[in-house]
């Protein structure tokens, strides 16, 4: 509960202005290019599914990976270091379940929560955005109809499920990096990087793979 209350609920701020700006800078101006050039279902179709299945994830797990990820190396870097690690294994209680398992479910639960929360204000920024200059030319229950539509049976499972393995992904390279024994010089300095490079390649490659499975 306190992970997600750190990973979640204080990286809504964020996760609200990421949304307005992508609902501007893609929905908006999708909807306004719809209008000048026809064809407005099927481009608008292409632009939910490519937000819905591929940019919000994404964005979502860069900005839970810079408040969460982080964090949860930061923490048990410091554990590892300060032998409580140790002392959990030499007591019989595995540190992998006590300490990795409860970190990673909050992040991941919070990142799926998140993508929600920025889908929804991304799609009303935008077309709050296209009403004022008018383009929108639907109603807002119109507007919301044909996004559900689009979505389509697929959509609704690789968002959920890209979302859960995006927040997996970044809680286990964290929490594995964290606890790796390091005894080059430097090498404690080096953890954050290092850290933060390995789960930005694993968010992108969880992403790709799910996407194309």
């Amino acid at each position: 509960l306190r992970f997600m209350d750190l990973a979640g609920v204080q990286n809504l701020p964020g996760v609200a202005i990421a949304g307005v700006l992508v609902g501007i800078s893609l929905v908006a101006q999708g909807m306004y290019w719809l209008d000048q050039l026809g064809e407005q279902d099927f481009v608008f179709t292409v632009i939910a599914v490519v937000m819905i299945r591929e940019i919000a994830p994404l964005v979502v797990g860069l900005l839970a990976l810079g408040r969460g990820g982080l964090l949860i190396l930061d923490e048990l870097s410091r554990l590892r270091r300060g032998g409580q690690c140790r002392a959990l294994d030499l007591q019989g209680i595995d540190p992998f379940l006590t300490l990795v398992m409860p970190r990673v479910l909050a992040l991941a639960l919070s990142v799926v929560g998140l993508t929600m929360i920025l889908l929804v204000v991304a799609f009303a920024s935008g077309y709050l955005m296209g009403n004022l200059l008018g383009v929108a030319g639907r109603t807002p229950v119109e507007f919301v109809a044909q996004t559900f539509a689009t979505i389509g049976s697929a959509g609704y499972g690789v968002l959920p499920l890209k979302s859960l393995g995006i927040g997996f992904t970044i809680g286990i390279v964290c929490c594995l990096t964290a606890l790796e024994e390091r005894r080059e010089p430097g090498a404690e300095r080096a953890l954050m990087p290092v850290g933060f490079m390995r789960a930005v390649l694993a968010v992108f490659l969880v992403s790709g793979l799910v996407s194309v499975l």
